[in-house]
């Protein structure tokens, strides 16, 4: 026998019908109440109030029940998900790791994870240099300098590279123990980091150049300083990556405040500048997005902390990442 399959009905259709049944109840009311009633009372009570109730009352309790059972289906299909990525990753590990030799590590293990650690400080270093230089470049408007910076992000693409295949010949030759995979976990999230914050240095370099010759505008002191803050919280949160200081970690994504603070600054003293100076509207707005470059690289920091956090207790909930 042939069977015919409905489609299954949509909020708007539940909406339309609770609507027509409103309607003809609603009706009912206006007539029980006024069995003739004027033109002026039937607009008003039974279009006007009646709209009212069915649209801000009725059907927002609609929309909300509506909600809740999308979420409620939305968190179990998740739910259920993760459930099979964990199963099948579990199996998975334990196939290529026997539990034997995952429990004893390898004794190039410790090897390993030393020459990573390099690794992540040089790109670290790289970063810190590309920031640098993108910001000296806007001070002394060096277009030489914004065109290497564009050209060099190469390099800080391919460090990221270099180091993702570090993590992966240190899972498939050694069977880290788990504290060793946290902390391959976390170089893998950290070098994503470190990637987007080089192409905020680009991102500069780039609006350097679309400054170029145009008369000079006083670059504002807190763009300069938001900078040289977020070089510092990048080394310091390095130092923290090498001595596993949680601590530290923490202290220095609390530093994110300050970066804050001085965009809020910057960003009100160049909107200050467009209203006095309409002629210098579009280089303050390429300022902006400057500050705004540098506020993320701060954000990308408080990341790295929380990286940091994980490598060493399994857990990101000591810090704010954004």
């Amino acid at each position: 026998m042939l069977k015919v399959k409905f489609p299954r009905l949509t909020i708007n259709f539940l909406k339309a019908g609770v609507g027509v049944l409103f309607s003809l109840g609603w009706a009912r009311v206006m007539y029980f109440i006024w069995p003739q009633p004027s033109f002026l009372t039937f607009l008003w009570f039974y279009l006007a109030i009646g709209g009212i109730v069915l649209k801000w009352v009725i059907f927002e309790v609609l929309d909300r029940v509506n909600l809740k059972l999308r979420l409620r289906g939305v968190k179990r299909e998740l739910d259920e998900s993760r459930k099979r990525v964990w199963e099948a990753s579990s199996n998975s590990y334990q196939l290529s790791c026997p539990l034997e030799k995952n429990m004893e590590g390898s004794p190039d293990t410790g090897d390993e994870l030393k020459k990573l650690q390099g690794q992540v400080l040089n790109m670290a270093a790289m970063v810190a240099r590309a920031i640098g230089s993108s910001i000296e470049s806007l001070k002394t408007r060096d277009l030489k300098i914004a065109r290497a910076l564009i050209e060099g992000d190469r390099k800080i693409d391919q460090a990221q590279s270099a180091i993702r295949d570090s993590c992966i010949q240190i899972i498939a030759k050694s069977c880290p123990q788990a504290g060793d995979l946290h902390m391959i976990a976390a170089v893998l999230g950290i070098i994503t980091e470190f990637e987007r914050m080089g192409d905020y240095a680009e991102g500069i370099a780039k609006l350097v150049l679309m400054i170029g010759e145009r008369p000079h505008m006083a670059l504002p002191g807190g763009v300069v300083l938001m900078a040289q803050k977020g070089i510092e919280m990048l080394n310091g949160s390095m130092k923290s990556f090498m001595g596993n200081d949680v601590t530290g970690a923490v202290r220095i994504s609390e530093m994110d405040g300050e970066v804050d603070t001085l965009h809020d600054q910057v960003f009100r003293e160049l909107i200050l500048i467009m209203v006095k100076s309409p002629a210098m509207v579009t280089q303050a707005t390429w300022l902006l997005w400057v500050a705004h470059h540098l506020e993320r690289f701060g954000d990308r920091v408080t990341n790295v902390c929380e990286w940091i956090v994980f490598s060493t207790m399994g857990d990101v909930d000591s810090t704010g990442g954004k």
